[in-house]
């Protein structure tokens, strides 16, 4: 165990049951903002008895990113499962909670969607799993939405030192530690790699078929099928791009770390132009040699080596600058 972990306290974050302690939780959040009732839904204990998060899923002001994150940690697949496959359901205190984000959901009645909000990969496989499920059973007691997995725009909102300062301390579900900076990694750091990977090389992609198509409209008449592929390629890239950086949001709130909207953004241009600024210095190479009005076979064969030589070094690079981006900046601890 981490020696800065030592001596803590665990079962000291399990609250009393009792109804005095639950109503005075509750009368806190009366007091509170929508952001902060999420900021208390990451913070809670689920050891503790779970009417606070019900009252906050039941108001109006209440985010859709709120019920959503608390929709999903009470694992709403489970029951939906065992009625499928025909055995017996228990109840569980989750239930009404469950039901009641369900149910505003198919109703529409979250209106305020100002936090930031993306399903994880789980999450969505479990999504798809609630839908075979409930096609199996006569009567659900919920079914499934649309909006359950949808991403949403936003600002991030992440429990921070000042949230803890002005939340009583009593109410903390949470131990705040101070832990020294750790060079491991964990399979969601590995998954967000991966598709940060495939990100970079997409940009990179993007950029290359923008010059391309630049030297395209030199005769649009004669290469506008290449441009309308061209296009349709970008258009797909981009989709997948939003996608895939949808996945690294949520890794990374997952592991209650924030997300560098405006770096991202910054670096993702700065994969653009790199793209372009490559193919504009191959098409300048290529025109140095055939100026040259060399066409034998060695002459085509140094043509081929220069440009393996320069896609080799970048594709290279571009895993590396994933990867140290990844597990340096997104997930230092």
């Amino acid at each position: 165990m981490n020696e800065m972990l030592t001596g803590v306290d665990w079962m000291s974050t399990i609250k009393p049951d009792g109804d005095d302690y639950v109503m005075a939780h509750i009368d806190w959040l009366k007091t509170a903002s929508p952001d902060d009732w999420h900021r208390a839904a990451l913070d809670f204990n689920w050891s503790n008895r779970l009417e606070p998060l019900l009252w906050i899923v039941m108001q109006d002001e209440c985010d859709l990113a709120t019920a959503l994150d608390v929709f999903w940690r009470c694992e709403p697949g489970w029951d939906l499962m065992l009625m499928a496959r025909g055995e017996r359901v228990h109840h569980r205190d989750e239930i009404d909670i469950i039901a009641c984000i369900a149910q505003r959901l198919h109703a529409g009645t979250y209106t305020r969607r100002r936090i930031a909000f993306d399903a994880e990969p789980g999450r969505i496989a479990d999504y798809e799993a609630m839908e075979r499920d409930c096609a199996k059973i006569a009567d659900p007691p919920f079914r499934p939405h649309p909006d359950m997995i949808r991403s949403l725009r936003g600002h991030e909102v992440t429990n921070d030192r000042a949230f803890y300062a002005r939340y009583p301390e009593v109410f903390h579900g949470t131990v705040w530690v101070d832990t020294p900076e750790w060079n491991g990694t964990t399979p969601d750091m590995v998954e967000a790699r991966d598709q940060m990977r495939n990100i970079f090389f997409n940009l990179f992609g993007i950029g290359v078929l923008l010059a391309a198509m630049g030297a395209y409209l030199n005769d649009v008449g004669q290469y506008w099928k290449m441009m309308a592929g061209c296009a349709a390629m970008i258009a797909f890239w981009c989709w997948w791009i939003n996608q895939a950086t949808a996945t690294v949001r949520a890794y990374l709130r997952s592991e209650f770390l924030p997300v560098p909207r405006r770096q991202m953004m910054v670096i993702y241009g700065g994969l653009v132009v790199f793209g372009i600024a490559w193919m504009q210095g191959y098409f300048a190479l290529s025109d140095m040699a055939a100026a040259a009005e060399d066409m034998s076979l060695a002459a085509r064969a140094a043509r081929l080596g220069v440009f393996v030589g320069l896609i080799a070094p970048v594709w290279l690079g571009l895993r590396w600058a994933a990867q140290h981006y990844t597990y340096r900046r997104l997930f230092r601890r």
